[in-house]
């Protein structure tokens, strides 16, 4: 249920994707226990053991990706499907959390359109436990100290995750090595390596506390956590606790809050419900376009609730008690077959780029990315690019003498400021890099190793005499809303981190002025897809957002603004009456679409700031 809120942005509900953190911990204990029992009652077999992981996993597993697969076909637009095909294929095969680690960060705005981003957790156990029975076989058969091989696994992914967490953050949350030590918590547990504990009183201390931690984290953490690493072993230890204290002494106060029927029947339900509510809300979400109001979220958690049951009592229980499909060589050839199909189906998605002819030519017009990229793009992701090379633009054959810093909402404004430059017979270098945020002394963990190396190479640009100014544009509101870190370690808010991370920068080159760009209007009525996405579900098509919500959006950044506004040395740049009217911020002008996303400018709509920056380069300059 945390994961569930959590999903649906429920207030004190930010930490509760630990919640798989505590079903690993589970799942190790009540695997290895079951692993262990047969072992001992010498009826072990490799076969039986995933013939049991089958008969659990896929019949509700694939039954939700058939379901999924039906409304992506329907909703999807083509890149959408593209992607969503990718993603069954991984989902299938069980490396899905290999494919969204290569893709993107967790926390990323992009998930809300990956239905199947949640199977990223299913994918690190099944690799677990493929390698885990054979492992766990050979040290209780051969070695005497078994319990200690599996200590020491636990210990090395553990020690793993904490350095990969603040190197590796992305590796770390989805990759099965750094994750490897949850599962192998419960499964020491299993081992009966912590003595049993005879007071009732303090059984129900470790519960309480046990209970406590989980509760905590589901509270206080955040997307900003660095996380799993030794943040991780709080929830974990929490499940620790409560699986030791119940098993120690059965009639716990804890124990007896978590028999109560409406919380054991949750439970009963919990892998139907975990597998049903991301795909129902990332449906939800894309059908409605706009945000989800609360009665929106009421519907989703009673709609995922209904599935889940349904799941539960007319899939998973009958394939479980063999019901359905008793012979175990049946059960194999069904899910072979069922594999492939998916498989296929996923393979038909990807190489078509999307089944494109499922769209109307209206819709597709809006997608021809080519119409709203600039051709310079080259020039973007400057930690990728080979050798660090500068990427001057602007006059020819002309020394630069200014740098464009910033993330890609920065690439996306280089076209105008660059045509700018060659009007006003200056030169500069284009420094961006996506999500890079020059932020002296602060850092999100995201990225860090790579900001760190970017912020060495832009103070050897901006080191050289002949700079004089920098134009900085950041994904402002973005920002704000995240959290970072100082060099010492200490967490602080994205206001905090922006003041005196600038003051940094500004105060370590004097002789530079900056110019801090105002950001563009964001918003999902600005972007081609969700005019495409309008017209293909015959909704109302959108036309902008109102100049009230852009004018709240920059209240925060003018605030950050003001505290520079005695540096004679800065300066700041607004694009608002570029962009807007008094009341409206069009996505349209003469049939030309201003944005390429939800909060990217197209080339048309970057070209609109070329007179803007054209008199800060020739006020620069003394024209």
């Amino acid at each position: 249920m945390p994961v569930v809120l959590f999903h649906l942005g429920v207030a004190g509900f930010s930490g509760g994707f630990v919640g798989v953190d505590v079903f690993f911990v589970i799942s190790g204990f009540l695997i290895t226990r079951i692993i262990i029992d047969d072992i001992d009652g010498k009826r072990f077999s490799i076969w039986n053991f995933y013939e049991r992981r089958i008969r659990r996993i896929f019949p509700a597993l694939f039954t939700v990706l058939i379901v999924s697969g039906f409304f992506a076909f329907a909703l999807f637009l083509p890149d959408e499907y593209e992607d969503f095909s990718d993603s069954l294929i991984a989902t299938v095969l069980f490396v899905s959390n290999i494919l969204f680690w290569s893709e993107s960060g967790y926390f990323d705005a992009p998930a809300e359109l990956k239905p199947l981003l949640h199977t990223w957790s299913l994918a690190v156990e099944e690799q677990f436990y493929l390698l885990f029975p054979p492992f766990l076989l050979l040290i209780y058969r051969y070695g005497r100290h078994w319990p200690l091989a599996i200590l020491l696994t636990a210990l090395l992914s553990l020690l793993l995750s904490i350095w990969g967490t603040w190197t590796y953050p992305v590796s770390a949350f989805y990759l099965t090595p750094f994750r490897a030590w949850e599962l192998a918590l419960g499964s020491l547990l299993a081992a009966n390596v912590l003595p049993v504990v005879r007071n009732p009183v303090l059984c129900d201390l470790l519960g309480i506390c046990g209970l406590g931690a989980i509760l905590f984290a589901v509270s206080m953490f955040s997307s900003e956590t660095p996380f799993p690493g030794a943040s991780a072993l709080v929830p974990c230890i929490g499940a620790a606790l409560l699986i030791h204290s119940g098993a120690a002494a059965p009639n716990t106060y804890i124990l007896r809050l978590l028999s109560l029927r409406p919380i054991v029947f949750v439970g009963l339900i919990s892998y139907s419900l975990y597998l049903w509510h991301w795909p129902v809300i990332v449906f939800a979400k894309y059908w409605h376009i706009e945000a989800l109001d609360d009665f929106a979220a009421i519907v989703i958690v009673g709609l995922s609730l209904g599935l889940a049951i349904i799941s539960w009592r007319f899939i998973e229980t009958p394939f479980r008690k063999k019901a359905i499909v008793a012979k175990r060589v049946r059960l194999f050839q069904i899910s072979g077959g069922a594999m492939t199909a998916l498989v296929l189906f996923g393979i038909a998605g990807t190489v078509s780029e999307g089944l494109p002819w499922r769209m109307e030519p209206n819709v597709l017009s809006y997608l021809e990315k080519s119409q709203y990229l600039h051709d310079m793009r080259k020039c973007h992701q400057v930690s990728k690019r080979k050798q660090r090379a500068k990427c001057v633009r602007g006059a020819k054959d002309l020394q630069p003498d200014f740098v464009l810093v910033g993330d890609s909402h920065a690439d996306a404004v280089s076209p105008a400021i660059f045509s700018a430059a060659a009007q006003s017979g200056r030169s500069g270098i284009q420094f961006t890099d996506t999500g890079y945020r020059p932020l002296f002394g602060f850092k999100q963990i995201k990225n860090r190793r790579r900001d760190l190396k970017l912020d060495s190479d832009l103070q050897s640009l901006l080191s050289a005499s002949n700079i004089k100014d920098v134009y900085l544009q950041l994904y402002w509101s973005d920002v704000f809303r995240k959290r970072y870190y100082d060099d010492n370690g200490r967490l602080v808010s994205g206001s905090h981190a922006v003041v005196e991370g600038l003051s940094n920068l500004f105060k370590k080159y004097p002789g530079v002025t900056f110019h801090l760009i105002e950001d563009n209007p964001v918003g999902p009525g600005l972007s081609p897809s969700t005019i495409a996405r309008a017209l293909h579900v015959h909704s109302p098509r959108p036309t902008g957002s109102g100049r009230a919500a852009y004018e709240q959006q920059l209240a925060a950044t003018a605030r950050i603004f003001d505290e520079f506004a005695d540096n004679p040395n800065v300066t700041v740049i607004s694009m608002a009456d570029v962009l807007c009217s008094e009341s409206y911020c069009s996505n349209s002008e003469n049939g030309k679409l201003i944005y390429r996303d939800g909060n990217h400018l197209s080339l048309y709509g970057a070209m609109k700031l070329e007179n803007l920056f054209l008199k800060s380069m020739t006020k620069a300059e003394g024209l």
